[in-house]
């Protein structure tokens, strides 16, 4: 999940401290291990506390009460803030458009799945997604799972490698959380751009279909490869349609 800076360096004090909670500290090493501005910014913070033993020991008393109120002014600016966030996104979510928890929350699911997708586990990336079944193939929801490791692997041993992805984006339309996302398939040492259409409404991601534009500046060439990768990709695409 993609914190916003502001944030997790507003926390960095209470984390450092030992004072965020468990689920906060989670997010901040997450964040930390991603983003070098605010490691820097962290380990500068940390290193600013390590200082002279003696020092500590020779000023705790005339410090305590100092650092009690700086913590809880900090504590009461970082709840503040908190509570203002978490209304702003109420509010959002139940207007149903902008940036809102439901949105959110799509995002951060379609990410896990896509890293997943991208490092080639096909397994873990399969974990994440949503399978009905198809009743006139005769297939059960865990065979239709089942299915869909198997093409992706296929698709992987015939050079079909998705490297990575960007510009994910989840709205929210009248209650219907949906997005899209841009990923890059290499194939003959050759990066293609698809979008790959995805749906948050429930616990897990379910997948659209693998679409693409036609680049004028591509050959005829190029754009059948490009139509070869997306026809065999959506063999083993159930289309969500929501209804």
């Amino acid at each position: 999940m993609k914190i916003n800076c502001n944030i997790i360096q507003d926390l960095l004090p209470l984390y450092i401290d030992d004072f965020c909670s468990k689920e906060s500290s989670s997010l901040v090493e997450e964040h930390l291990r991603e983003c070098e501005t605010c490691s820097k910014i962290y380990n500068e913070q940390k290193s600013e506390i390590k200082v002279n033993a003696e020092v500590i020991k020779d000023n705790l008393k005339a410090k305590k009460p100092f650092k009690k109120i700086t913590r809880n002014f900090i504590v009461s600016l970082v709840l503040v803030f908190i509570l203002s966030v978490t209304a702003i996104l109420t509010y959002n979510t139940l207007d149903g458009e902008r940036v809102g928890f439901s949105t959110i929350s799509g995002r951060v699911k379609s990410e896990i799945f896509l890293r997943h997708l991208e490092k080639g586990e096909f397994e873990k990336a399969a974990e994440k997604l949503r399978f009905f079944g198809v009743i006139y193939e005769g297939l059960t929801a865990e065979e239709e799972k089942s299915q869909w490791i198997n093409g992706m692997k296929k698709l992987k041993n015939e050079g079909i490698e998705i490297v990575s992805h960007r510009e994910t984006v989840i709205e929210t339309d009248d209650g219907f959380t949906c997005g899209y996302t841009t990923i890059e398939i290499k194939y003959n040492n050759k990066l293609y751009d698809f979008t790959l259409g995805l749906y948050t409404n429930s616990e897990k991601v379910e997948l659209g279909y693998l679409g693409y534009s036609v680049d004028p500046t591509l050959s005829e060439a190029e754009v059948e490869i490009k139509e070869m990768i997306a026809n065999k990709f959506n063999e083993f695409i159930r289309t969500y349609y929501p209804g």
